[in-house]
């Protein structure tokens, strides 16, 4: 992409042991992305995967998009640092006018970003993609173990920060340049709970924030360990509390 050409979107995606999904979430979003008429950027997080997602990164990559209104980026590091973490990275050195963060797994196709961004170009800095509100393809019927933890989850999100949205874990994002540089730019959590201290630094700094309901394809095969990542998520927000505490965030 030439210097002077900003692109519109910049796809953010964190990929972590993602071998089996990541090859096919890359080509629906190309295939999309190109369908809008904008000039585009995807970047990859390699959050330090064990399994063949760098190498399907790096392919991708260097293979290029032939086109000067779209550009493909790999950031990779050798030691698995969260996704919070991995989205971080993404997010400084993205150059679009608008930031979408999606997950690797495609489960919510990058298409649906065709309902998120009426929102943000009427001035809502934050438009989050919604599993949990009712409208197209929302309220998502989720295993029971799933909905007992995700509403317990909101509860200590309630209890311990704020409860901004409905689905403060939906992997699908969607912030103004601007706005996501100065969220991200007094973020600490390096782990699955850094959507919360996202949505509570949005909600601080007083930026406009939309929850949109979105089309979820499926929770089977998830990366995350519903006990192990939900403890570790619980531990988060209480650092969440104990910055806000402290005055971290002020």
């Amino acid at each position: 992409m030439s210097q002077d050409k900003r692109p519109y979107i910049s796809l953010v995606i964190p990929a972590y042991n993602e071998e089996e999904r990541l090859r096919n979430t890359l080509k629906e979003a190309t295939f999309f992305l190109r369908g809008l008429g904008n000039a585009f950027e995807i970047i990859i997080i390699n959050d330090g995967s064990e399994d063949a997602t760098g190498s399907i990164a790096r392919d991708f990559c260097c293979l290029g998009g032939g086109r000067d209104t779209e550009a493909r980026r790999l950031i990779s590091y050798p030691v698995n640092q969260g996704k919070g973490f991995a989205v971080r990275q993404g997010v400084e050195r993205a150059r679009g006018q608008y930031l979408l963060i999606c997950d690797a797994d495609g489960s919510i196709p990058p298409s649906e970003l065709e309902k998120l961004l009426p929102f943000a170009q009427k001035g809502y800095a934050l438009v989050v993609g919604s599993r949990a509100v009712p409208g197209p393809r929302g309220l998502v019927d989720q295993p029971l173990v799933r909905r007992i933890l995700g509403r317990v989850f909101n509860l200590l999100v309630a209890f311990l920060v704020s409860r901004v949205v409905n689905d403060t874990q939906c992997g699908f994002k969607l912030l103004e340049a601007r706005a996501a540089r100065k969220i991200f730019s007094h973020a600490t959590i390096k782990g699955f709970a850094f959507d919360v201290e996202v949505l509570y630094l949005a909600s601080k700094m007083g930026l406009a924030v939309k929850e949109v309901p979105v089309h979820c394809t499926s929770f089977k095969r998830s990366r995350v360990n519903l006990f192990g990542d939900s403890w570790r998520m619980f531990c988060d927000l209480l650092k969440i509390r104990l910055n806000i505490w402290r005055g971290v965030y002020r």
